[in-house]
């Protein structure tokens, strides 16, 4: 399929089309407020058990450019643990 759609579109390097891809998505996430950074894609689950009852929420950040997430530690985990 990727080799169809690369011939449609004449596409000659596909890893470095991806590879740019990545980057730009990289781009986007450093545009984004530590609040949406970490509740953007988050799953949050209601537990009710013998020893817990509460929230437990699920986030994930896709990049392929890390430097975008780790330089911002300080200002993403106040809001994670706010959540």
């Amino acid at each position: 399929m990727v080799a169809t759609l690369s011939e449609i579109a004449a596409v000659d390097d596909i890893q470095f089309l991806a590879s740019q891809q990545f980057k730009e998505k990289s781009k986007e996430l450093a545009g984004l407020s530590a609040h949406g950074l970490v509740n953007g894609d988050q799953k949050c689950f209601s537990f009710a058990t013998e020893t817990f009852t509460g929230d437990v929420g699920f986030a994930v950040v896709e990049t392929t450019d890390d430097a975008v997430i780790i330089d911002r530690l300080d200002e993403l985990l106040p809001e994670i643990v706010a959540c």
